[in-house]
């Protein structure tokens, strides 16, 4: 019996033996040794990926989890594992999200094409519930330089501004890339405005910035909800919160009466930024009540040049029954210490069209005595202008100012009658409406090619009336001047024809002495010692120092402050309000040059080329192609020098020195030619002195029948997809590259199309070009 025992037992231990070996080595092995895959060197081999595949679908997460990595670590040859790892993102467990995640942006790569887009969007959503806070953070960083393409992630980015759980400081960054990252996606993200209100009363300033600014770039105009958070806003303890409510409640003109009396009450804030962005928005809505004009007026006297340029500026837009009242504060800024103050009444004073003695005596000393060459060139022509515009007008008769070496004669000033003006779009199709309000009826359109008259200008929008009867508001952004009566079309007549007119008439022409202006903006500190600091902010870090009288080149203007660079090379910021500009000799602006070859009986040649955008953000890019990374923008009517021609595109610079492509269609010229690289001179008569100068009455516009044609654009990318509404989802059609539509109307950056089968909806802008207009 013992002996038999014993045989069982040591074959039980046997069994035991041998089972415990196999589970052993199985444990040990290798998880792809599951599937067709050797060895280590062939899990990255492009042969192994219909095994990954399968192995994303295993029931050991871990397994799911190494799969996926591989599949990333494989990289770009991978991507026919792409439906796959989608299918992973929506996993029960997250470290298996996160890893198909981390695959597919290893597969795509740094620069997604236009059919990865969506499914980076996906990447980040599932960054956005990651527990490491960098990593959240850069989610949101992407998701705001996708703008309103990643519209798909609004209720991620909710979620992470909203997230309670984490209220350290170093989350409070992911809100406030959360929040901005909401504002870069505009309309698109406006489902988060409750969220926003609520971020916007947060402890954390910089959230409560981004929440204020995104609010601001979301609108809808019409939420009263959000008009009364940035109204709340506005008496935020931190200024940059003051500020930006400032700046936001500016573009909800709609319900201006609601938002005018908080305005004017910022208008005496303690922060001087909050009264400019206050200013600035009254002046956009349009100053039209007694309170509103007298607070400007105030403003005009404040100790800051910033806020004395902004009042000035939005005083530029009273309405008329107040210009005669706001006309003597105006004139007192032609001697500010400020240059672009004195510019900006220059201007304001070319808005309102009066022309009296003191308007006059105020113009002609600056045209002869003021410092700046720009605020010479800008009076003087100002003066042209009004003498112009006065021309159809009873005067009691001629007489010249007392002869000096910068004399100018002028008539005996009577008030400006205003006469009947023309304007066109400067968009494919404008619309008209019944009322001064994007809420309004729509009663017609407006096509390039038409030139209705001008019957009423406002703040932001034109009352007009085209030959066929139809009267109406355009918004004034997307319109400009092109005739009046009795004068040079608004868009050709400068000082530099006018002048070119005069000498050919026989006139006498004085031009002010002494103003070579400066071929690079030289400033020098007016301080015994004057820091250079790394950023814009007084608490950046010190890289230099200006001593007294020390010069510098100005490489950019950002508010109170100056980008520099010493001769040595350092370069930084200081603080304005602490330099002056030193004059260096240059070339005179065309105006100028025009008015001494017109005195001297020389040659001129034309002018650089200068273009300006027509379009609401302009991209720059670094190639001449649409896939070209984007260097920077050009928004409406913002300047730039063409560098060269490249078919449809332009090579530009700007004043920050950012060199880049923009597309031609979306470009008008404002100065030389773009066609033309050796104009012809322009060869003046000179006249025989005569001792004064008459007024010259430039010829009739030529006015052509408008005919109106319906906008085609086409599309200029291999397959363009035709959405059910701007930003949306579902896709009604596509434009094959070449095709040719009908345009409907335009918004922002989309194109509402008709096809030829029927098919309506909308297109991307930046993807079509202009057929005809």
């Amino acid at each position: 019996m013992p002996l038999k025992h014993s045989a069982f037992v040591r074959g039980a231990a046997v069994v035991f033996a041998t089972v415990l070996a196999v589970w052993l080595l199985a444990a040990c092995a290798p998880w792809y040794r599951a599937y067709d895959i050797a060895s280590d060197e062939d899990l990255t081999k492009i042969s192994a990926i219909p095994e990954l595949q399968k192995a994303l679908k295993d029931s050991k997460p871990d397994v799911r989890v190494m799969a996926a990595q591989t599949l990333g670590r494989i990289g770009p040859n991978a991507r026919s594992a792409l439906p796959d790892l989608v299918d992973v993102l929506d996993d029960d467990r997250y470290e298996v999200r996160a890893a198909g995640a981390d695959a597919i942006e290893k597969i795509i790569g740094p620069d997604p094409g236009e059919e990865d887009r969506d499914l980076m969007v996906r990447v980040h959503i599932n960054r956005l519930e990651s527990k490491d806070w960098i990593a959240r953070l850069n989610a949101a960083n992407h998701l705001a330089e996708m703008g309103p393409e990643g519209a798909d992630a609004v209720p991620a980015l909710v979620s992470a501004l909203l997230d309670k759980s984490d209220w350290n400081s170093r989350y409070n960054e992911v809100r406030r890339a959360a929040a901005h990252a909401l504002g870069e996606m505009r309309f698109a993200a406006r489902a988060a405005n409750p969220a926003l209100i609520e971020a916007s009363r947060f402890h954390d300033y910089d959230v409560r910035l981004e929440a204020v600014k995104a609010l601001g770039k979301i609108g809808p105009k019409n939420d009263t909800s959000v008009i009364e958070a940035l109204k709340a806003s506005l008496k935020d303890p931190d200024f940059d919160v003051r500020r930006e409510a400032a700046n936001s409640l500016g573009g909800f003109e709609v319900y201006a009466d609601s938002t005018v009396p908080n305005l004017v009450k910022a208008l005496s804030d303690r922060d001087f930024d909050v009264r400019r962005e206050a200013a600035h928005s009254l002046g956009r809505i349009g100053p039209k009540t007694d309170g509103t004009v007298d607070a400007l007026v105030i403003l005009l006297d404040d100790e800051y040049a910033d806020v004395r340029k902004a009042a000035t500026e939005a005083l530029g837009n009273v309405s008329p029954d107040y210009r005669e009242k706001v006309l003597p504060g105006i004139l007192s800024r032609l001697d500010d210490i400020n240059e672009e103050v004195r510019l900006a009444a220059v201007n304001t004073i070319a808005k309102f069209r009066i022309g009296n003695e003191p308007v006059f005596q105020a113009l002609e000393r600056s045209a002869h005595e003021d410092q700046s060459f720009k605020v010479k060139k800008s009076a003087l022509e100002t003066l042209y202008v009004l003498k112009g515009l006065d021309a159809g007008t009873a005067v009691a008769g001629l007489r010249t100012r007392p002869a000096g070496p910068a004399s100018v004669a002028v008539e005996a000033p009577v008030i400006l009658q205003k006469t009947p003006a023309k304007i066109r779009s400067t968009v494919d199709v404008l619309n008209i409406r019944s009322m001064p309000s994007v809420n309004s009826q729509r009663i017609g359109k407006l096509y390039p090619n038409e030139t209705p008259l001008l019957l009423e200008t406002m703040p932001d929008w034109l009352k007009i009336k085209k030959p066929d009867g139809t009267t109406g508001y355009v918004f004034r952004e997307y319109a400009e001047v092109v005739s009046m009566a009795g004068a040079a079309p608004a868009t050709m007549e400068t000082g530099t024809m006018k002048t070119a007119a005069a000498a050919a008439a026989g006139a006498a022409v004085t031009v002010p002495a002494a103003v070579t202006p400066p071929s690079a903006m030289m400033i020098r500190s007016t301080a015994d010692v004057l820091n250079i600091r790394s950023v814009p902010d007084l608490k950046g870090r010190r890289v230099g120092k200006l001593v007294l009288n020390e010069e510098a080149k100005v490489l950019e203007s950002d508010g109170d402050w100056l980008k520099i660079r010493k001769p040595d090379g350092t370069t930084g910021y200081v603080f304005r309000e602490y330099t002056e500009v030193v004059a260096k000799a240059g070339d005179a602006p065309a105006a100028m040059k025009a008015a001494a070859a017109a005195a001297a009986g020389t040659a001129m040649t034309a002018p650089a080329t200068m273009i300006r955008s027509t379009a609401d953000v302009l991209n720059i890019r670094s190639v001449p192609d649409l896939k070209g990374r984007r260097v920077g923008k050009l928004f409406l009517n913002e300047e730039a020098d063409v560098l060269e021609s490249d078919g449809d595109w332009l090579k530009i610079r700007k004043p920050d020195g950012t060199t880049g492509y923009v597309f031609r269609e979306y470009t008008e010229v404002v100065s030389g030619t773009t066609a033309a690289p050796e104009p012809s001179p322009v060869t003046v008569v000179k006249p025989q002195a005569p001792e004064t100068l008459p007024a010259v009455t430039p010829p009739a516009p030529v006015e052509t029948a408008a005919v109106p044609s319906v906008p085609k654009v086409r599309s200029i990318v291999e397959s363009l997809d035709i959405r059910s509404e701007p930003y949306g989802d579902e896709q009604v059609g596509q434009l094959a590259q070449g095709e040719e539509v009908e345009v409907l109307d335009t918004l922002a950056e989309w194109v509402k199309i008709k096809k030829a089968d029927g098919t309506t909806g909308y297109v991307f802008k930046e993807y079509t070009s202009l057929v005809n207009n």
